[in-house]
């Protein structure tokens, strides 16, 4: 099967009007692996996570992409954020 992001956009929006988070989840992951530097689709998932974890966000497998995204040099206001820090 080949990829098209727009169809697994538009099953991840469904499931979500569904209230199938975790399974809409699972769909932008999906993404993922084809994209993995896909900024909208990384905190699309993290905004996910939250509405379902709320603060135990770091205990979940989203901390995989937290840990991918913090290693990557390149993402916007780290660096800022490695100089502002003690």
């Amino acid at each position: 099967m080949a990829y098209n992001k727009s169809k697994n956009v538009e099953a991840a929006q469904k499931l979500l009007n569904q209230g199938k988070v975790a399974q809409a989840i699972a769909e932008y992951q999906n993404i993922l692996k084809y994209e993995p530097r896909d900024q909208v689709t990384l905190m699309t998932i993290g905004e996910l996570y939250i509405r379902v974890s709320g603060h135990r966000l770091l205990r979940t497998p989203c901390a995989d992409f937290r840990r991918r995204w913090i290693s990557d040099e390149s993402n916007c206001g780290l660096q800022a954020h490695r100089q502002a820090r003690p």
